[in-house]
């Protein structure tokens, strides 16, 4: 696979609102790098963060319209950096429990 260095942007492809290309925001929430869509679609922010899993939450990466956010359009579970590019969990009719 192909290596990515920390502060690398990342591309995104799949579901059309999280799809596009997502820059190093310069902030860090649990000691990873915050990435933010370079274009947003339909005025809509999504960054792209590192959680540390607390208790029943799940730790890994989420989508979301801001860090820390209550509800998630989409997790994948790992620890720490790069975002892993497999594993992706979309919610349905459930809200994603965000840590």
């Amino acid at each position: 696979g192909e290596s990515l260095a920390p502060g690398s942007a990342i591309r995104v492809v799949g579901l059309d609102l999280l799809s596009g290309r997502y820059e190093p925001s310069g902030q860090q929430h649990d000691g990873q790098q915050v990435f933010q869509k370079a274009q947003r679609k339909s005025g809509r922010a999504v960054v792209l963060y590192y959680a540390v899993g607390h208790q029943r939450s799940l730790g890994g990466w989420w989508f979301a319209e801001e860090v820390g956010s209550h509800s998630a359009w989409c997790f994948a579970e790992g620890v720490g950096f790069p975002p892993p590019p497999a594993g992706w969990i979309v919610p349905t009719d459930e809200e994603v429990p965000v840590p």
